[in-house]
């Protein structure tokens, strides 16, 4: 499930928990109706303070961050922890404001109620959030290559642990070799394994074999760049060398990897989605709104075909997406292969002008809002384009570990427009890598900023 879904569904337990508090006080009020036995329990500002320290201990025992993080032991456990020390706290806090313990008649059956709402309402989101999580697909599967004891450790975890992340499990030797290829070297090996791993869908490879004989893990790197698996090398333990390269953990376990990226973390993706969520919603509510039928009636009285031209591009893992804008030139063969170039004779006069001022661009806000896209990011490619480019530039592949952007740091250094040879494509590259590997939000204030600015002032390279 994509984080800002993570988060969302963390809001909704939150709610969820105060309904099952409030749904326990009416249930034991109505007890009390039937089967009356001293003072009336449903007293509000006892409920308001059941509720409170409720929140405050969750958020303290990190209960609902647990659920963000995918540590979903770690939720049940929290949760009734937190459920014990808030009934504790609750019952002497009324102890020293009323000098008894409150309702003795019913205390069994409210903590009894509470424990079975609280998570009969976790059991249930679990379950809907399994079924999401397999019917829409966005597990990351991890697989292990190796077997040692690095592996099996590893592998234990993988499967204890249940964070959006579907552990593949661990690659032998019997899957990427055949009989009479066991003694092939070990970087040939981990070759084959990587092409195993995107055969099968395996977005994140775990390769625990003994690195002292890996001479160079810079190719092993950049070919797994290639096929959109994100290479993790666990050195082995005799190797004591001091590796060139960044190095994470991972459940206890070191590793080596190629490039760390800001948005590898929940908390970066956090704040990236749901400023995308709130930009594109005030876009889309404030001048999409009224743009769409202005240019909905030009664009149809200057030639005929669909205002809106949608067409595939490459998205993050390499997927592809249904990318939308205002159609700007008359409908032609040529659109899925031929970029557009100065004073190209396809474009209409509303064509020529809504490129001109990045107008066209607009409806990719919905890209955003559905999540195909982000406000910010490497621009996408056609399909054509992107199949030609990664064979031309080294690096290029690296971009699809994010989502595309309708704007980006390559737009606003001058290198938008036409690609019309590799010394452009190969600085577009840099730009955007980058970004990549230097996101942070207030960097994506700054390039919406300059973005804006340019679509006032003119960018002599839109067209």
């Amino acid at each position: 499930m994509r984080s800002g879904q993570r988060f969302l569904g963390a809001i909704l337990l939150l709610l969820a928990d105060t309904f099952c508090f409030g749904l326990t006080y009416f249930l034991v009020d109505l007890f009390q109706v039937y089967f009356p036995s001293g003072p009336r329990f449903l007293v509000y500002h006892n409920l308001g303070i059941n509720v409170s320290i409720w929140v405050m201990l969750s958020l303290y025992l990190g209960v609902y961050r647990a659920y963000v993080e995918y540590k979903l032991d770690v939720l049940l456990r929290q949760s009734w922890r937190a459920l014990v020390v808030q009934q504790l706290v609750v019952a002497f806090f009324l102890k020293w404001n009323t000098g008894h313990f409150y309702f003795e008649q019913v205390i069994f059956i409210k903590v009894g109620l509470l424990f079975f709402f609280i998570f009969a309402v976790r059991f249930l989101l679990l379950r809907i959030d399994y079924i999401i999580e397999n019917r829409s697909n966005h597990f990351n599967r991890i697989g292990i290559y190796g077997l040692n004891l690095d592996a099996i450790q590893l592998a234990s975890r993988f499967e204890m642990q249940y964070h959006g992340r579907k552990f593949a499990g661990i690659i032998n030797e019997e899957k990427v070799l055949s009989r009479s290829e066991d003694v092939l070297p070990l970087y040939i090996q981990v070759l084959r394994a990587i092409d195993y791993a995107q055969e099968v869908n395996i977005r994140e490879l775990f390769v625990c074999v003994p690195t002292h004989y890996i001479h160079d893990l810079n190719y092993l790197f950049q070919e797994a760049e290639k096929k959109f698996v994100r290479l993790n090398i666990v050195p082995s333990a005799m190797d004591q060398r001091r590796w060139a390269y960044p190095v994470q953990q991972e459940l206890g376990i070191h590793f080596i990897t190629h490039r760390v990226k800001p948005l590898d973390t929940l908390a970066n993706r956090m704040i990236k989605r749901g400023f995308d969520i709130v930009f594109s919603a005030v876009v889309i509510v404030f001048v999409l709104s009224w743009l769409y039928p202005i240019l909905a009636v030009i664009i149809k009285l200057q030639s005929k075909g669909p205002v809106i031209f949608k067409q595939q591009r490459t998205g993050r893992g390499n997927k592809v997406f249904w990318c939308y804008k205002f159609r700007s030139m008359r409908v032609n063969d040529a659109s899925d292969r031929v970029q557009a170039v100065k004073d190209d004779v396809r474009l209409t006069r509303i064509g020529a002008f809504i490129r001109k001022t990045s107008l066209d661009e607009f409806p990719q806000f919905i890209n955003v809002l559905l999540g195909d896209m982000s406000v910010v990011g490497p621009r996408p490619h056609m399909l054509y384009h992107s199949e030609t480019y990664q064979r031309l530039v080294e690096g290029f592949t690296f971009r699809h570990f994010v989502k595309p952007g309708i704007t980006g740091l390559a737009q606003i250094s001058g290198l938008r427009g036409e690609v019309d040879g590799q010394e452009i494509l190969q600085a577009r590259i840099q730009k955007d890598i980058e970004y990549i590997e230097n996101w942070n939000i207030i960097q994506d204030l700054k390039i919406c900023f300059l973005t804006i600015y340019f679509l006032f002032v003119g960018d002599e390279n839109a067209y």
